[in-house]
């Protein structure tokens, strides 16, 4: 596989293990069998853009962060859930509202670049 996918797999592994997240609960969580994820995250087969996004919603993290060749340099910033120690319908609901939270920045963003919010 090409090298933009091993450093996803590897950002990916590496959020996983700061989230003390365990294989078959991100497999469970992206709707995967745990070979299909265990392939992917071996850069053997690649991740669809869904699936990106389901995971950067989990970890609170934007595309660019799965493309970071460094990513452990900058992930102290970080305040990181132990999304191990929860139900997959805990992880999901934590993924909504990241995906939530993320949106909400977006339109402030828009918003004042062009005047329309005091927000």
């Amino acid at each position: 596989m090409n090298e933009i996918n091993k450093v996803i797999a590897g950002n990916i592994r590496h959020y996983m293990y700061l989230n003390n997240l365990a294989i078959n609960q991100l497999a469970d969580f992206l709707k995967l069998q745990i070979l299909d994820l265990k392939a992917k995250l071996e850069s053997e087969t690649d991740f669809t853009l869904v699936e990106l996004h389901r995971v950067e919603s989990l970890f609170s993290i934007d595309l660019k962060d799965l493309l970071e060749p460094n990513v452990t340099l900058h992930t102290d910033r970080f305040n990181i859930i132990q999304l191990g120690d929860l139900e997959n319908e805990d992880r999901q609901a934590i993924a909504s509202f990241n995906k939530i939270i993320k949106n909400y920045k977006k339109m402030k963003k828009i918003a004042s670049d062009h005047n329309l919010l005091n927000i």
